[in-house]
Parts: C-alpha cells; structure tokens; sequence
C-alpha cells in the first residue's frame, strides 16, 4: 500500500509541493515536512468523523457539496496559477467540516 510519503516523493508530489511552496512563498522542504505532518492528521480526522453516521454525513455532504473530484484532475495547474478565493473558501469550509473547534492559527 502507497503512504503518504510515497506520494509525496512522487513525480507529481513533488510537483504539487514545489508549486505549494511558491505560493506559500516558503521553502519545498518545510512544505513537504508539514504535509508529511498535516495530511495523516487530517485522515485521522476525516476517519473520527465517518464513524457515525450523523459524522459520515456531514463529512460528505461537505465534500461533495461543491465538489465532484474533478479537481484531482489538474491540481498542478490550480497551483501553477495560484489559488483564487473561492478556492480557499472552500477549502476553509472543508477544514471547519472536518477538524470542526481544533483549529488554530487557521483565521
């Protein structure tokens, strides 16, 4: 099974990050050290919530409410171009969906 360190050394990981860190205006290194971080804490997350139903649903509805996976399809192009404001809007609300009151340092 891939780990998320797998896909962060990837061709494409390695993209996605170079690209992220231009736009976060910080170093590849840091930005891959903190998704390293980031992203398992948000499976687990994400895993918490999809253990109820009530949880499963709201984690969905928010998912799927604005978006259809398509995104996945040129993710390297969103950050080439920067990312506009609804795109950190939207990515706001699906935080608040998933981490809900532990967020900090987020607004």
């Amino acid at each position: 099974m891939t780990g998320i360190s797998d896909i962060l050394n990837s061709y494409l990981g390695k993209s996605i990050i170079s690209l992220l860190a231009g736009s976060a205006n910080t170093n590849p290194n840091k930005t891959s050290s903190i998704l390293t971080i980031a992203l398992p804490v948000l499976m687990k997350a994400m895993e918490r919530n999809a253990a109820t139903p009530e949880g499963t649903e709201k984690l969905m509805g928010s998912l799927l409410e604005k978006h259809d996976g398509s995104i996945l399809d040129y993710l390297v192009s969103l950050f080439a171009g920067g990312v506009d404001k609804s795109v950190n809007q939207d990515g706001a609300e699906i935080l608040s969906s998933i981490l809900g009151n532990k967020q900090k340092g987020t607004k």
